[in-house]
């Protein structure tokens, strides 16, 4: 009868066990076709690099950490952030379309809980959004699915005595077997201001892209495709356009940038023979040189490339940069030139002078130069360039003094 009633309490004990495993396992991280989750069982779904003051409760969920003397008052700091790894479909699936992201907490009072969206390049496309007690379920149907992660970031606040704890976050989604890729490049990545340069790309899908001799990709065929630039300096992107992707995937255009951009081709996704393919997206970025210019004048004569000046007259300096960067992508600094002189002393030019000039209004420079010596010289302006335009340098201009 005693080992019976042994074996009936080990029995009574594995069940139990059993059963808090699975509690255990339902409440871990999960990824499925059609949503992922969070149980806060460990804090294997959060992004450690980013989160701070954030820690497991010994009853599960997440919560802020305990400061302060140990066997003293409880305390918590008066806020700490737990931030996600990117959310989507596990590896195999591709993201067709965003649902609704539910962030389950308790909120004791004089706490908080605020949740935002971040896309996989680290933009906010959520705004702050305050979480109530209970489950909170924030649209994110608006959301575009290009990036096919999201990292979410929850900031709680405690008031010192008390702290939210975190239950769980889900989000859901629909996704497809079969992927899409896109591929856009430059004919020109680096370019003088005004010219202009080809992006071309390909839309295609390939179920085994780490095989790409296997004969698995297939094109897709007669499908628009848009083309959105960010312009240095500005926000967001803006549509330059649409193509067509020919009968082999591939489109092209020509663009002429103003200042440093980068461009995005960019596929909705659909249904192509049947089948639903996810959205695809690539970018390329194409910097812009400001093209600098430089003049000398008032010389006695000029041969050649050489412009002759006599010993004691003045050698006028001119030149332009452009764009206008009469003040620069801040607005507050002024834009500048330095110009250079060498020497040509003993077989090779060296350095000789040099003079930096602020642009005008119109983006123009001047400078009066008077040579102290005779002698065989060559001047060039630079300009360093700022966040909208790579620096650059003007041609050269030859200067003889007898």
């Amino acid at each position: 009868m005693r080992q019976f009633a042994a074996r009936l309490i080990l029995g009574a004990f594995v069940v139990l066990a059993v059963a808090c495993l699975a509690g255990a396992v339902a409440r871990a991280v999960s990824q499925s076709d059609t949503a992922y989750y969070d149980g806060f069982q460990d804090l294997s779904g959060l992004d450690a690099a980013r989160s701070t003051d954030v820690v497991l409760d010994a009853l599960g969920g997440a919560r802020l950490k305990i400061i302060g003397a140990p066997y003293t008052d409880t305390q918590f700091p008066a806020s700490g952030t737990a931030v996600t790894l990117p959310i989507g479909p596990p590896e195999g699936l591709y993201l067709l379309a965003w649902g609704d992201l539910t962030v389950d907490c308790d909120i004791p009072g004089g706490t908080g809980v605020n949740v935002s969206v971040e896309d996989d390049a680290g933009a906010q496309v959520v705004a702050p959004h305050a979480v109530t007690a209970g489950a909170t379920t924030i649209p994110l149907t608006s959301v575009a699915p290009l990036g096919a992660k999201l990292v979410t970031v929850l900031e709680l606040t405690g008031d010192g005595s008390s702290t939210p704890k975190l239950k769980s976050l889900g989000a859901s989604y629909t996704s497809t077997t079969m992927p899409a890729q896109m591929t856009v490049a430059a004919a020109k990545t680096l370019l003088v201001y005004g010219a202009s340069t080809t992006l071309t790309g390909k839309l295609f899908s390939d179920p085994t892209p780490l095989e790409p001799d296997d004969g698995n990709e297939s094109a897709l065929v007669g499908q628009v495709v848009t083309v959105r630039a960010h312009t240095a300096g500005t926000t967001g992107y803006k549509s330059v356009g649409t193509r067509t992707t020919a009968f082999d995937g591939t489109f092209s255009m020509v663009v002429k940038p103003t200042a440093v951009t980068t461009y995005r081709a960019e596929w909705a996704g659909g249904t192509f023979y049947t089948v639903v393919y996810p959205p695809a997206s690539a970018g390329v970025r194409v910097d812009v040189k400001a093209k600098v210019s430089i003049v000398v004048s008032k010389y006695n004569s000029r041969r050649g490339k050489y412009y002759s000046y006599k010993r004691g007259r003045t050698v006028y300096v001119t030149g332009a940069v452009t764009p206008n960067h009469y003040k620069l992508d801040d607005r507050a600094i002024a834009g500048r030139v330095v110009v250079t002189v060498y020497k040509y002393k003993s077989t090779k030019w060296v350095m000789f002078t040099s003079s930096t000039r602020k642009l005008g209004s119109t983006s123009r420079y001047s400078w009066p130069w008077k040579p102290s010596a005779r002698g065989t010289y060559r001047l060039a302006s630079t300009f360093k360039g700022d966040p909208t335009h790579l620096g650059a340098t003007s041609k050269l201009k030859y200067v003889k003094v007898y």
